[in-house]
């Protein structure tokens, strides 16, 4: 089947809106209204983008947030931050599509990027990729203009599968590997071979924190990712100055013609949300980052201060876990102590503090991917259920069975990498399981040099427990297997379970939609049940446009600059 992605591609996550039964309020104020997903519960969602279908005026700038300097190159900084600099500057195969709908991101449709059309053969075994024609990498030595061919999407994708400080190469090459052999026919083809059926393999180059291309001279080391900047993106890198912004000026070379409309953007560094709400009350900001988003709780006053700004409201794309370390002798190999720890958290109570009392509970796989997504508040989740409903006493009751109680540990979380509320959210849970009985001490990790640094954190380098943010995937696969897989490279709190290894690796290979869907609600089920970690809740994000910005198009996760920059301009 050859299916031209310029039209799009079904989604490989939820039709959010279909899903809610929520709709949506055509002005620029937005309703805020919090919209929970499979409830039927929503309430009007946001506000549409200004300036949708409209000619676009060229010029001006883009500024807008990023809350911690980015590394240049991904493959060896596996954090959102480099993700989010990397869709500015450099290109993936495929990406997600975003639209005037704030909400339209969560669809998690595919798009063309890099490519312009796609062949599957063999029953899903063979997948042969056509690149764009016009694609070139900057006008920059050693690359100085030439187009993009087969032969750096190979490049590419062998360094992100062998290069040792990449978190995320696991999810290419375990249990089995994916890709079989990589083929270059012609300069403008790319045949993918698979090993083993692999139902999310698109979405693996349209994931905007894995895959961007690089010039094949980066694996000749003629070329040093993490200085030198040379990408296919609608901008290039114009300079960088820590803790104060990055500069980015258009491509005139860009393969979408006439994109970006702006001619410069601007990445401006602001550790603090509250820092982010001045900025846009002075209007020196154009757009709210949307990781972590704009302050639920600041929403009601910046719409009473600036009546004019757009103010966009959707499920939010955070999931946030608690990692119980259980490698070694930990205590938190006992169920019992794990159960203990899911029981003892007050989702609500996150809710509250985060987002205004109104949302939905976390599984395995986040609230947003609402068709893979099972509702622990439902009894589709069964038995398991009970073991991450609030329950303080029953947590003391278990780890009294299990003879910890008092249990001591280490409480861990990053003060540098998330914002605020996800800080204010930390110091909540560590409270929340001395209430019911542990004694966590809290210990705090600088975000780059030992949270998601490689052998940090996140690979599971820590003891006690870990509280942290899940990267934003574009499939439930790619939640499942990298926290819970035993051989993944990114499972921080080191499960080890062959049944559900077993669970993910048939995922992944069945193809049948409906069946898959079960399956992966079976993994979820098994994942509550053993309370290999225990998850929050999540409600609206929000996001701020000024009044004189248009088109703005909500991305998902972190293809900022493909997904929104490339699309905004300024009515000034």
């Amino acid at each position: 089947r050859r299916r031209f992605l310029g039209v799009g591609v079904a989604g490989v996550g939820a039709a959010f809106l279909a899903a809610c039964g929520g709709g949506k309020e055509a002005n620029t104020g937005g309703s805020g209204g919090a919209v929970t997903p499979g409830t039927g519960a929503g309430v009007a969602g946001a506000a549409t983008a200004v300036g949708a279908g409209v000619q676009p005026k060229r010029g001006s700038s883009l500024t807008v947030r990023m809350v911690n300097n980015p590394p240049f190159d991904l493959v060896s900084n596996s954090t959102y931050l480099a993700a989010t600099f990397s869709s500015y500057v450099y290109s993936r195969l495929l990406k997600l599509k975003s639209g005037p709908d704030p909400n339209e991101a969560n669809n998690l449709d595919i798009v063309p990027d890099l490519v312009q059309g796609y062949e599957i053969a063999d029953e899903g075994l063979t997948y042969i990729f056509k690149l764009r024609p016009n694609a070139r990498f900057h006008d920059i030595a050693p690359a100085s203009g030439r187009p993009v061919t087969g032969e750096d999407v190979v490049a590419s994708l062998e360094r992100f599968r062998t290069e040792p400080r990449n978190q995320n190469r696991g999810i290419f090459q375990v249990p089995a590997a994916v890709i079989d052999k990589m083929q270059v026919p012609d300069p403008q083809t790319v045949v993918f071979r698979l090993a083993r059926r692999y139902a999310s393999f698109l979405s693996l180059f349209a994931n905007s924190y894995y895959v961007y291309i690089y010039p094949k001279e980066v694996n000749e080391k003629a070329v040093d990712p993490a200085k030198q900047v040379i990408g296919t993106g609608p901008f290039l890198f114009e300079s960088f100055q820590p803790d104060i912004s990055v500069k980015l000026r258009r491509n005139p070379a860009y393969f979408l013609p006439g994109q970006p409309y702006v001619d410069t953007a601007e990445i401006v560094i602001l550790r603090e949300d509250v820092q982010e709400v001045a900025q846009l009350q002075a209007g020196r900001l154009d757009v709210s980052t949307t990781v972590p988003g704009f302050p639920a709780d600041q929403v009601a006053e910046f719409r009473r201060t600036n009546p004019k700004a757009q103010i966009f409201a959707y499920l939010d794309g955070l999931h946030d876990y608690i990692a119980m370390q259980q490698r070694g002798d930990s205590p938190f190999r006992d169920e019992r102590v794990r159960r203990a720890v899911t029981t003892a958290i007050d989702k609500q109570a996150l809710l509250a503090l985060r987002f205004e009392g109104k949302g939905v509970w976390h599984s395995a796989v986040p609230a947003w991917h609402a068709r893979y997504w099972l509702n622990p508040q439902r009894p589709e989740a069964g038995e398991a259920a009970k073991w991450v409903k609030y329950d303080p006493k029953g947590a003391r009751d278990l780890l009294r069975a299990a003879g910890q109680e008092g249990l001591k540990f280490a409480f861990r979380y990053t003060p540098n990498g998330y914002g605020e509320r996800y800080n204010q959210a930390a110091e909540a849970i560590a409270a929340m399981l001395k209430d019911a009985g542990f004694a966590p001490t809290i210990v705090t990790q600088d975000y780059s040099k030992e949270w998601v640094a490689a052998n940090g954190v996140t690979s599971g380098n820590f003891d006690g427990i870990a509280y942290g943010l899940s990267t934003r995937y574009s499939d439930p696969h790619e939640y499942l297997f990298t926290a819970n897989h035993s051989q993944s490279t990114r499972n921080p709190a080191g499960v080890s379970d062959p049944q559900l290894d077993a669970l993910i690796d048939k995922e992944i290979e069945e193809l049948d939609f409906n069946r898959r869907v079960a399956l992966i609600k079976d993994v979820q089920r098994y994942i509550m049940d053993k309370a290999y970690y225990g998850y929050g809740a999540v409600g609206n994000g929000y996001a701020v446009a000024q009044p004189w910005v248009r088109n703005y198009t909500r991305n998902a996760a972190y293809g900022q600059g493909a997904e929104m920059a490339i699309n905004v301009w300024m009515d000034k």
